[in-house]
């Protein structure tokens, strides 16, 4: 139960952080309010996904399997990392790049662990601490990125 608290709060904190740089920040670029806007957006999808589980609700009442809930819910997270790219490349990405490692390999876990391709004890602590590593991390980024917002002065966010 802590270990779930945890990814809430950090995924509530990063939804507020998004939230402050897009309604108290003044003269952001229309490219960076649009990149804080997508990035609301799939913050609330990993909310959902993550603390909500939508993927085992889907399972267990709708018969739904993991694989084409995680393949649905990746599309968004394709699409903003394939149109921002720029911005991304312009800021500290590799925070990003460790957080979506961690949540990708927590969903390999579970679907490994769910399709009983591999079973040990322990897998459930792991696939927790895997998301929490990653939503932690996708937290710093955008804790990160408001702070260069903060300064910044239309030049870029590095």
């Amino acid at each position: 139960m802590l270990l779930e608290s945890i990814k809430t709060i950090l995924l509530v904190i990063t939804t507020l952080l998004i939230l402050y740089s897009l309604l108290f920040k003044k003269r952001i670029p229309a490219e960076k309010v649009k990149f804080l806007a997508s990035s609301l957006v799939i913050t609330l999808v990993l909310l959902f996904i993550i603390v909500i589980k939508l993927h085992h609700y889907l399972r267990l009442d709708y018969r739904i399997p993991n694989t084409l809930t995680y393949f649905i819910v990746s599309i968004p997270f394709i699409f903003h990392l394939y149109k921002f790219k720029s911005e991304l490349l312009k800021t500290n990405f590799i925070l990003l790049l460790f957080s979506i490692s961690f949540i990708t390999l927590a969903v390999i876990l579970d679907l490994l662990t769910d399709g009983k391709i591999i079973s040990f004890s322990v897998s459930d602590l792991i696939e927790e601490l895997l998301r929490i590593a990653g939503t932690g991390l996708w937290m710093l980024y955008y804790f990160n990125y408001t702070i260069k917002l903060r300064n910044f002065k239309n030049v870029s966010i590095k």
